[in-house]
């Protein structure tokens, strides 16, 4: 099978354009959104608060890909971009997704707990 894309092109996609970095950035504003609007679900899913989380978790970059969503007509080509997020004795807490169009212009983004 011949991959539609050359993997080096990809890696240099996402360096590029900074791609985890734009998504931290995006994960700081969910996160920040979450926590201003619903403080104690934000306290009950990061067993912490906003500062906490910012400051002493670590966020791993997980992955990018491209895809096509056929629940839409036409169907959508976009990017998305996830982070894992562990606390600070290294557990696993939940990942952030971040939904790009192609000229990565953030349309959604998602926290799967």
């Amino acid at each position: 099978m011949k991959i539609p894309i050359k993997s080096e092109d990809f890696s240099n996609f996402i360096s590029d354009n900074n791609l985890f970095d734009i998504t931290r950035d995006e994960l700081k504003k969910c996160l920040k959104n979450w926590w201003d609007n619903d403080r104690v679900s934000f306290m009950e899913d990061m067993y912490s608060d906003l500062e906490t989380v910012l400051k002493k978790y670590r966020f791993e970059n997980e992955g990018v890909s491209f895809s096509k969503s056929y629940s839409y007509e036409p169907p959508m080509d976009y990017i998305s971009a996830w982070i894992r997020i562990f606390d600070e004795e290294d557990n696993y807490v939940c990942e952030y997704t971040a939904f790009y169009d192609y000229m990565l212009n953030c349309f959604d983004d998602k926290i799967k707990i």
